[in-house]
């Protein structure tokens, strides 16, 4: 909470690799030696609050991201409504 979404990516030297609405498909390459970090930017529609999560780095899309999150596909996962 201290250290603002902002920050981070630009501390980390992310890059915006895929951008859906509210949502940001990140990647974090720390060095050579290191494996690169993907990560998902959500927003919880009940709260408004944003949340960064963790993704396998084959995701391309924020959507695709965000359905592996819930264990499905992005063909699957096809939000009707958001509560």
């Amino acid at each position: 909470m201290r250290f603002s979404y902002e920050r981070f990516v630009m501390e980390l030297k992310g890059t915006v690799v895929h951008r859906d609405g509210d949502s940001e498909l990140l990647l974090i390459k720390w060095g050579d030696y290191e494996e690169a970090l993907k990560l998902v930017k959500v927003k919880d529609p009940s709260t408004g609050d944003f949340y960064i999560l963790r993704v396998p780095l084959s995701a391309k899309t924020c959507k695709e991201a965000i359905a592996w999150t819930f264990g499905m596909s992005e063909e699957e996962y096809n939000l009707i409504k958001e509560t």
